[in-house]
């Protein structure tokens, strides 16, 4: 049920970014709330580990609320309502889940609530309950996502037209220090303080911020076709010879002329705006000068924050949808928006997964089990909640809690899968084996194999001195990512499909493991 309504909010997303209308079904707001809240300050909830706001995008003019005279720029970050929504889409196309959105559809000049609260209202009292409105829905994003997950990512998203053409990301860390040369892990104030402190691959802060997976590296090498063929206003987004990826600063792209590692005192808007602060994880001690004025402590906790500028290139409509209420994205002229949401989003899954995603992490304290042992129960070390679930038929598992009743269980080898609450892109699947050691086994312990080349460039010979019925590839943290089935003393496996590491694959022989050996991909 719960899918099926996320799904039916997705596909509402869709109309509205065909019609340019906030929906009028949204969450309700808060008690006390302006009626038209829900229509002016806009949460369409997801349900991975990733919130998203846009503040500078907003259309509206209400008469009754004043214009924010002398209090900072009213520019607009054009487009941004229109790419937040198709950045949502994306997501669900590529991983059946999406992120939390929220929309300022008040124009900047109404409410600016990157800003602190006298700055974002110009102290007009009457547009407050707005400004709390917008960051309440953040927060209640982030409320779910603690909820189904316990930690994940927060993303301001916005627009600029500077130069170098690049997507500046910003961590609350300035220019000046990252010039300077590798940042310092004492750093306690950048708005990624606890993805810092625990990440999946136990990274420095400068290998989280310009390494090969910092989000601005992954930008650089995600898709981006499309914009070196098709350059706008005669200047291509790759550059410095490239043919992929997009610009982006900081990163670990220092090539062709181009050192992305740093902004090196060009123009670059580093994350220290308000929302990034109040909703990223910097230290609640460590206190920030904040653009656009006033100051303020981190939010702490574990949401990571980050502030990302999309040059205006990557968000430009197109032809077709400046003159039509439809949105064709088949035709030559389709907007580059739209190429740059698919690829964004996949860095967005790639990110989560790279730092994050331990979230269904579990594990048995045997791999296999005879009919005549006590029951186990698997230790969840991710996000409890889950659900547990077997493959094929016959093992008896119970579902919330992963308990296998091993008497009541068909003999044979069984994939346990445990996947998250929020969305069931993120599981983990662990082998399992049940025995009854009153059967005899003999020639299945006398199989010998050889397994070669290893390592190897992607296909690997079997050979042995007996059936071999299957091989089931694992990566170092459990999760099965390839099998075969194979009924033969040989076979060729094509592992060409798998990214470069370590893996270790299981070999089974007559419903029994007869061995596991660590196979390296080149």
């Amino acid at each position: 049920m719960k899918k099926n309504l996320l799904f039916s909010a997705l596909l509402f997303c869709a109309f509205i970014l065909n019609a340019q209308t906030p929906p009028a079904d949204v969450p309700e707001t808060p008690l006390g709330y302006p009626s038209n809240t829900n229509r002016l300050i806009e949460y369409i909830p997801g349900n991975i580990p990733v919130v998203i706001s846009a503040p500078h995008g907003g259309k509206e003019t209400p008469s009754n609320l004043p214009n924010r005279s002398g209090c900072g720029t009213n520019e607009e970050d054009n487009n941004t309502d229109i790419l937040i929504r198709e950045i949502q889409k994306q997501c669900y196309a590529q991983m059946g889940g999406y992120p939390h959105i929220i929309i300022n559809n008040l124009r900047r000049s109404k409410l600016d609530p990157n800003r602190i609260e006298s700055v974002a209202t110009c102290n007009n009292a009457v547009t407050v309950p707005y400004f709390t409105a917008y960051n309440d829905y953040i927060d209640d994003a982030v409320a779910t996502i603690m909820a189904d997950y316990g930690k994940g990512l927060y993303i301001d998203l916005h627009g600029q037209s500077h130069t170098p053409v690049r997507i500046d990301v910003g961590y609350n860390i300035s220019t000046s220090t990252l010039d300077v040369g590798p940042l310092s892990n004492s750093i306690d104030y950048s708005t990624i303080e606890n993805l810092k402190n625990d990440n999946l691959q136990n990274l420095t802060l400068d290998e989280l911020v310009r390494g090969s997976d910092s989000f601005g590296q992954l930008l650089q090498t995600t898709g981006g076709g499309y914009y070196n063929t098709s350059s706008y206003n005669g200047s291509s987004l790759q550059q410095c010879g490239r043919t992929v990826g997009y610009r982006a600063v900081p990163s670990n792209y220092n090539n062709g002329g181009c050192d992305d590692t740093t902004p090196n005192g060009s123009a670059y808007f580093a994350g220290d705006y308000y929302s990034n602060v109040r909703h990223g994880s910097g230290d609640t001690s460590a206190t920030s000068s904040l653009e656009g004025g006033g100051s303020l402590n981190g939010g702490g906790g574990t949401i990571d924050g980050m502030m990302t500028e999309v040059n205006r290139r990557v968000r430009d409509l197109g032809t077709i949808y400046a003159g039509s209420s439809s949105y064709n994205r088949t035709d030559s002229q389709s907007p580059r928006l739209y190429y740059f949401a698919q690829d964004y989003a996949t860095v967005i899954v790639d990110y989560i997964d790279a730092h994050y995603n331990d979230f269904t992490e579990f594990n048995y304290a045997s791999a296999s089990y005879d009919v005549a042992d006590a029951d186990p129960t698997p230790t969840i070390a991710g996000i409890s909640g889950g659900t547990f679930s077997s493959t094929p038929t016959g093992l008896a598992i119970d579902s919330s809690n992963g308990e296998i009743d091993v008497s009541a269980s068909t003999l044979g080898n069984y994939d346990v899968t445990y996947t998250s609450v929020g969305n069931d892109y993120y599981q983990t699947t662990k082998a399992i084996e049940i025995t009854d050691n009153t059967l005899s086994v003999d020639g299945v312990e006398d199989i010998s194999f050889q397994l070669f080349p290893n390592p190897t460039n992607g296909l690997m010979t079997l050979k042995g001195n007996g059936k071999i019925s299957q091989v089931k590839i694992y990566s170092m943290i459990g999760q099965k990512v390839k099998g075969f089935t194979i009924n033969s003393n040989k076979a060729q496996l094509d592992l060409s499909s798998l990214k470069t590491g370590s893996y270790m694959a299981t070999f089974i022989s007559e419903g029994q493991i007869i061995d596991s050996k660590l196979i390296l991909r080149n």
